[in-house]
C-alpha cells in the first residue's frame, strides 16, 4: 500500500463489505439507537476501523490513501458505524505514540470544558457515537486532549441521518494532553468527512443514474427528457469534483501537513453536497422520500455532514482570510505548499 493510491484489493475489500453488509435493514436498526454491534466487529475484524494507523500501534498499516478510500467506500454505503471518528482518534493517539485497539473511540471538534489537575469538566455537544464510547479525542483552544468519558452524564440525541449525535457532560474525568497539533488533527477529521461526503454524493449520482434509466413515463424512460437529464448530469458533475478534489487534498496530506488543501475540499465537497440533494430528489419525485429507498440514506447524510467540523460560510471565510494575507492571488494559487492562515 501506498500513501497515496489505495490497494486496489481494499477497494474490492470496501465494496464488497460495505455493499454487502450495510443494507436498508441495518440501517434502519442503527437509526433506532441500536448499535450494530456485529458489523463494527466484522469491519474491524478486517482492519477498516483501523486503516492508516501503524501496524506497531495496532492500526492495520496503509497510507492516508487507503484510509480515504475506507471513508469514500463508507459514505457510499451510508454505513451506520463512527468509523471516521476511530481513525481520526486513532491518529490522534498513534501519533502522541499511544496503541489502539478495536473498539469504537469518539472525536469532538469543540469542547466547552475545564482543566484542573489532569480532570476536565464541562459540555460537549453534538458528539457523534457518544454513547457509544469508553473514551474520546476532543480539541479544546489550543490542546488535543483525550478523554475517559465512561462515567459521563449523556443526553441522547441524533443528528439528521438518525446517527447519535449525543450531548455529554463530565465531571472531573481524567483528561490526558496529547503532543500533537490541533491543526494537523482537524485537517485530517476535515478530509475524512468530506471523503464520506464524496462517497454519498457518488452513490446519489449512480442511482440517480439507474432510476432514470428504468423510470418510464410517456413510453419513455424519464431521464430522456432534457429537465431530468440536467439533474443526473449536475450529479455526475458533483460526483467527479468532490471525489477528485478529496483525492488531490489526500495526496498533499501524505507528504506534508495539508491545512488548506482539507479546509478547501471540505468547502467545494460541502456545496457540490447542497447541489446533489437538490437534483436527486427532483428527478425521483416522491420515491426519494421513501423510507425503505435508498436515496433519503444519502441525503440525510449529506445533510448532517456538510455543516459538520465547520459550514460552507465558516470555511470559506478561513480561506478567504489566507487569501487576503498572500502576497498576490497568483501566488496563492500557484503556490506548492499553501499555508492556512489562522482565524482572525
Amino acid at each position: 500500500m501506498s500513501d497515496t493510491a489505495p490497494d486496489p484489493d481494499l477497494l474490492a475489500l470496501v465494496e464488497d463489505f460495505f455493499g454487502t453488509e450495510s443494507g436498508t435493514a441495518t440501517i434502519a436498526a442503527a437509526e433506532t439507537g441500536e448499535f450494530p454491534t456485529a458489523l463494527w466487529r466484522a469491519a474491524d475484524g478486517i482492519g477498516l476501523s483501523r486503516i492508516g494507523l501503524p501496524e506497531e500501534r495496532g492500526g492495520a498499516g496503509g497510507g492516508i490513501g487507503d484510509a480515504v478510500a475506507v471513508l469514500i467506500g463508507s459514505g457510499r454505503h451510508a454505513v451506520p458505524l463512527p468509523l471516521l471518528e476511530t481513525w481520526t482518534a486513532g491518529w490522534a493517539l498513534t501519533s502522541a505514540g499511544r496503541p489502539v485497539d478495536g473498539e469504537p473511540t469518539g472525536f469532538a471538534a469543540t469542547a466547552a470544558l475545564r482543566i484542573d489537575d489532569g480532570r476536565a469538566s464541562g459540555d460537549l455537544h453534538a458528539v457523534p457515537w457518544g454513547r457509544n464510547v469508553s473514551r474520546l479525542v476532543a480539541l479544546h483552544q489550543d490542546r488535543v486532549l483525550l478523554l475517559d468519558v465512561r462515567g459521563a452524564t449523556v443526553r441522547e440525541r441524533t443528528d439528521l441521518a438518525g446517527m447519535p449525535a449525543d450531548d455529554l457532560t463530565v465531571d472531573g474525568t481524567p483528561a490526558e494532553t496529547l503532543e500533537i497539533a490541533r491543526e494537523d488533527l482537524l485537517s485530517r477529521a476535515m478530509l475524512g468527512r468530506a471523503a464520506q461526503l464524496a462517497g454519498a454524493i457518488d452513490a446519489a449520482a449512480a442511482l440517480t443514474r439507474e432510476y432514470t434509466q428504468q423510470r418510464e413515463q410517456f413510453g419513455r424512460p424519464i431521464g430522456r427528457f432534457q429537465a431530468v437529464a440536467e439533474h443526473v448530469v449536475l450529479l455526475a458533475e458533483a460526483a467527479a469534483m468532490s471525489l477528485h478534489v478529496v483525492e488531490r487534498a489526500a495526496m498533499s496530506l501524505a507528504f506534508r501537513e495539508a491545512a488548506f488543501e482539507a479546509t478547501a475540499a471540505k468547502l467545494v465537497v460541502a456545496e457540490q453536497a447542497g447541489i446533489a440533494i437538490a437534483a436527486a430528489h427532483q428527478a425521483h419525485g416522491a420515491m426519494g422520500m421513501t423510507r425503505e429507498y435508498r436515496l433519503q440514506h444519502l441525503t440525510r447524510r449529506l445533510m448532517t455532514w456538510r455543516a459538520d467540523l465547520g459550514d460552507a460560510a465558516n470555511l470559506a471565510t478561513r480561506l478567504s482570510h489566507t487569501a487576503v494575507a498572500a502576497s498576490s492571488l497568483a501566488h496563492l494559487i500557484t503556490d506548492p505548499e499553501p499555508r492556512l492562515e489562522p482565524a482572525p
